[in-house]
């Protein structure tokens, strides 16, 4: 009867569902000060949701829920496997199984944050896999996997063992996404058996299926690195779209894909009988380009996958490089008839005479971001920048490659070219002068693919046989591996107020310091304390480092030679426990296993006043406010 009232606002569909008729009504109920008394705390309801989606797949999900017969067939070769997806299907099951953990949000109400904790425990320890199960039949693993990442961060605070369980779940199925797409059963027949033995998953769920597989030898290892997505399709050219919400792949067939980057969905399937060479979005997200091995351009709507205008012809040889101009309004190629073309992007004229010089290949084609030069590289070893306005060569081939190129790309800035070829090296170039800056990378297989970050900091590159490399661009150190080494456990850790440089305090009595873009040690170790040292701290102006210790000594570091410059400056009695520089830099404050707080002369090395007494136990921590007045 009150829904009938609301009629204006308000409807119930023939299936029985809730619907709000105008957008107006919603924005009235979100609002405290107009609806007030009707007022839908939006986030303590999207909390109680995912509650209540996690305690209805509580009560209905089990092993092996669709009543599969046998597990020796894939999930496409499943006897009436679409009367099974019809039974979940927009039902209740659908909806709790996907959004679960989208409705987690951050609430001021911790009881029913702690409510909803409990409720997540119980649904991810007792029925991850039988999720699971229902996510590989309906296709939806790497939705799975993005929703394990939302759980793992919403819970990072709340119960960081229940993160990190939600952590090694993601982790389970990214390694084993291809078995736990192809078929669910082999999610305890091939996945659980071949787990790390000390992961999580493994821990939890192995005695749960004691007739399963036991692999003496051979366990799968967790990579390092976390991939988040897996995407099966059209994967030889990949491109992100400007906003990257979208992912577009082609191949060497005739197909494009475009997939959804945060959920790994194929949202469109582009075909049209030409295979594709090369592809790149417009600026502004609205238009894909292609270029194929008929020697054609395709412009396509990135929305609807249709095609906005007939093919741009004119090359004579394959186009394997296509690139927006910064504005949207042009489009460059470069082809294997040894030319490079600059066309209308509207109207798919030529706008010049094509741009001749290269004796081989056009591979790669790129705009400078301000879009008066255009770069192209080539088979022929050479670099070329040419005006983007009259298609003259603005200097002579930037020489140093001893094979083909086959990538280029400008830096944001416009200052700066990188450049992978054949001859297995990457280098880099002043696109002002065409100076081969340095040799980035010497290796032992062909670079197939660079790019710059957005920010111009990173460089990254793709061999021909799969192997990621990752610069810093800057001191074009390779960033690789995590701060690590044999020196004992890490007490404390600090970064230099500027950001450039880490400093770490270890167990067995050393400090380093590490440059905080490449994680290389910077020079030697500064030694000098003979026990553990507990805090370390930069100055303001990051020319000394102060250290407290297990051997009840403090001393200031000289941060850019490591010598010693001051100290040990000894308390009374007690272990030092924390150290910090005041804003200004002339002060120092210590915090004592004694109770006590001290104050130190930063220049002198003087206890500045008597000992600050009151604590009733171990200082563990001291700062000083951001003026400096307080402690």
């Amino acid at each position: 009867s009150i829904i009938s009232q609301l009629s204006p606002v308000l409807s119930i569909s023939d299936t029985g569902h809730l619907h709000i008729c105008h957008q107006s009504f919603t924005d009235f109920l979100l609002d405290p000060k107009r609806s007030q008394a009707f007022w839908v705390d939006s986030q303590k309801y999207s909390l109680c949701l995912a509650g209540s989606c996690m305690k209805f797949m509580d009560a209905k999900l089990k092993f092996n829920f669709f009543d599969l017969k046998t597990s020796h067939i894939l999930n496409k070769d499943i006897p009436n496997l679409m009367d099974h997806i019809k039974n979940v299907k927009y039902t209740a099951l659908d909806h709790a199984t996907y959004f679960w953990a989208i409705y987690l949000q951050k609430s001021s109400d911790m009881t029913l944050a702690e409510e909803i904790m409990v409720q997540m425990e119980k649904f991810l320890m007792n029925h991850l896999l039988h999720w699971l199960e229902i996510m590989s039949l309906m296709g939806a693993v790497n939705h799975a996997a993005q929703l394990l990442l939302l759980a793992e961060n919403w819970c990072k605070v709340l119960k960081p063992s229940m993160s990190e369980f939600a952590s090694d779940a993601h982790q389970f199925i990214m390694t084993f996404f291809e078995p736990i797409s192809d078929a669910a059963p082999h999610i305890y027949i091939s996945a659980l058996p071949f787990a790390p033995q000390n992961s999580k998953i493994s821990l939890h769920f192995m005695r749960h299926f004691s007739k399963t597989l036991k692999i003496e030898n051979g366990h799968m290892k967790y990579r390092s690195e976390r991939c988040v997505l897996r995407m099966k399709g059209a994967a030889h050219l990949v491109a992100y779209s400007p906003k990257g919400r979208h992912i577009v792949s082609g191949d060497f067939e005739d197909d494009l894909q475009v997939w959804d980057a945060l959920t790994g969905y194929s949202v469109m399937n582009i075909h049209d009988g030409h295979s594709t060479a090369s592809v790149a979005y417009s600026p502004n997200g609205e238009h894909i380009v292609s270029g194929s091995f008929d020697g054609t351009i395709r412009v396509w709507n990135a929305s609807t996958g249709q095609r906005v205008m007939d093919p741009f012809v004119g090359h004579n040889g394959d186009v394997l490089s296509v690139a927006y101009s910064p504005t949207g309004g042009h489009i460059v190629s470069g082809s294997k008839d040894k030319t490079i073309k600059v066309w209308n992007a509207l109207t798919g004229q030529s706008v010049m005479d094509p741009l001749k010089g290269h004796n081989h290949w056009i591979t790669s084609v790129a705009y400078s971001p301000s879009g008066r030069h255009i770069v192209s590289g080539s088979r022929d070893c050479t670099i070329r920048i040419w005006l983007a306005g009259t298609g003259q060569c603005v200097m002579a081939p930037l020489i140093g490659h001893d094979n083909g190129i086959l990538s280029v790309a400008v830096s944001p800035d416009g200052r700066n070219i990188v450049s992978g070829s054949l001859d297995c090296t990457i280098r880099v170039w002043d696109a002002l002068s065409g100076q081969s800056i340095l040799v980035l990378f010497r290796g032992s297989d062909a670079i197939d693919t660079v790019a710059f970050s957005p920010d111009g900091k990173h460089i990254l590159c793709a061999t021909l046989y799969c192997i990621i490399r990752f610069w810093n661009a800057l001191t074009s150190r390779c960033l690789i591996s995590p701060l690590e080494d044999d020196e004992g456990s890490v007490r404390s850790v600090a970064f230099s107020p500027n950001g450039k440089h880490i400093i770490s305090g270890y167990g067995n009595d050393t400090i380093k310091v590490w440059d905080a873009l490449t994680g290389h040690s910077e020079g030697d170790h500064l030694r000098g304390h003979h026990d553990r040292i507990n805090s370390v701290a930069f100055s303001p102006n990051c020319k000394l480092i102060v250290s407290g210790s297990d051997d009840e000594t403090l001393r200031v570091w000289d941060a850019l030679t490591g010598l010693s410059v001051m100290g040990p400056l000894r308390g009374d009695l007690g272990r030092v426990t924390s150290v910090a520089f005041s804003p200004d830099g002339r002060y120092i404050a210590s915090g004592f296993a004694d109770w006590t707080v001290r104050v130190w002369d930063a220049l002198t090395g003087q206890s500045v006043k008597d000992p600050l007494e009151g604590h009733c136990h171990v200082v563990t921590s001291v700062a000083f406010s951001p003026d400096g007045r307080y402690i």
